[in-house]
């Protein structure tokens, strides 16, 4: 087990594992700085799970807190400009995260052997950090492809105007990191056209999560289709309401898990009190027969992974990183972003075809045990990190890192 501390409390050091550790005098010291918005918590929790078994690695995580008074005072959105997305709202927001991060790795950077920046957004006002420490920085989505799917307002032409301080600062971000690594292919293309980052810096790795176990055979019953994402809007789930009630009331039930508010109906169940890393949720996709996400801003969603790891065909639309993490046809369906009666399409073929929905769910999770299990993922990911950090050798897209 390796040596493992959260700067923000989540968990206490280890002593046994440290007595462990000291075998490895060779250990590579990891700072993993995280934005710690929306998935971001997820993907450390994921992370934390697979360096259990990597004794050679040193762990330390600062997570910057959620926005109290003063930051969502500084990162609200003013009325009027904000209709034309000419207040600076996201800027102002990412770079308030961005100094509470400075502040945070203060005190722990000069011990690392290599900083980890989940996002880059973490490191805005770290650039003299990132210039003299080695540091890999990895993400979902850029700042540009966010701007052109914000999920609480709407892109104007004013957005690459007003979006301009940020894109500099996340360039040199890019540019003075030793490695970039994306979660899809759709974030790389964005790294390399978008901000000019040259191809053999930047590496598609998926990640993926840690599965669990094979979850048992489904029960025969009335199917039921299951959805999650904090809010309706952001993430598709208003859409796939309406094409429940137009098309599928009849024939199978809808578990929404949001903190949204949804008035009661038949058939629809509403689960508001789970939160990141509750195990509930897996208990809610094992009693599903199908798992709809229909969003159109998220990048590439854990939710996807622990649907398809619970062995339900997963149907998400052809937007940002998902049509990488679903195969159209084999693990679920891949429907258009703003075709409702695709959507419902899906929904009834796998409704109507039980056998094809447990094909479809047994596919899935064979593909996330071979190309999404973080406890595989993470292995050539540890190799970079280490050659980076001059304690291995390793190789990104034909750049090799070596000791020294």
């Amino acid at each position: 087990m390796g040596c493992h501390q959260v700067i923000d409390g989540l968990r206490p050091f280890d002593l046994r594992t440290f007595r462990r550790l000291i075998l490895y005098d060779q250990a590579v010291r990891v700072l993993f700085v995280s934005e710690n918005i929306g998935g971001h918590r997820t993907f450390h929790r994921h992370i934390e799970q697979a360096l259990h078994a990597h004794p050679e690695v040193e762990a330390r995580y600062v997570h910057v807190p959620p926005p109290r008074l003063g930051r969502r005072i500084v990162g609200a959105a003013v009325p009027g400009l904000g209709r034309f997305d000419l207040d600076l709202q996201p800027a102002r927001a990412q770079l308030a995260a961005a100094t509470i991060a400075r502040r945070l790795i203060r005190p722990y950077v000069d011990e690392a052997d290599v900083v980890h920046w989940y996002t880059a957004n973490s490191a805005l006002l770290c650039l003299d950090v990132v210039g003299k420490k080695p540091s890999v920085v990895s993400l979902d989505m850029t700042n540009a492809q966010n701007s052109r799917r914000l999920p609480y307002r709407y892109a104007t032409r004013f957005t690459p105007m007003v979006t301009w301080p940020v894109a500099a600062l996340e360039r040199r971000v890019y540019e003075r990191a030793d490695a970039v690594v994306t979660k899809s292919e759709w974030a790389a293309a964005s790294v390399r056209d978008d901000y000019g980052i040259e191809a053999d810096k930047v590496w598609a790795h998926a990640f993926g999560i840690v599965p669990g176990p094979r979850p048992r055979p489904r029960p025969h019953r009335r199917p039921t289709i299951a959805f999650a994402g904090t809010t309706l809007e952001r993430k598709g789930g208003r859409r796939l309401i309406d094409v429940w009630r137009a098309d599928l009331r009849e024939h199978a039930d809808l578990v929404l898990v949001t903190k949204d508010e949804v008035p009661a109906e038949d058939g629809l169940r509403v689960v508001r009190d789970v939160n990141v890393g509750d195990s509930r949720i897996d208990l809610i996709l094992d009693g599903a027969a199908v798992f709809a996400f229909p969003s159109t801003m998220d990048a590439s969603p854990h939710v996807v992974f622990e649907a398809m790891a619970r062995a339900l065909p997963v149907i998400v639309c052809r937007s940002g990183g998902m049509p990488e993490q679903v195969v159209d046809g084999e693990t679920g369906f891949v429907a258009e972003p703003d075709d409702s009666g695709d959507l419902a399409d899906a929904l009834r073929a796998l409704i109507g075809d039980p056998a094809l929905a447990r094909r479809l769910g047994d596919a899935g999770r064979l593909l996330v045990e071979e190309r999404f299990d973080m406890n595989k993922q993470i292995v050539p990911f540890l190799e970079l990190l280490g050659a980076v950090s001059g304690r291995g050798r390793g190789a990104v897209n034909g750049r090799t890192y070596a000791a020294g």
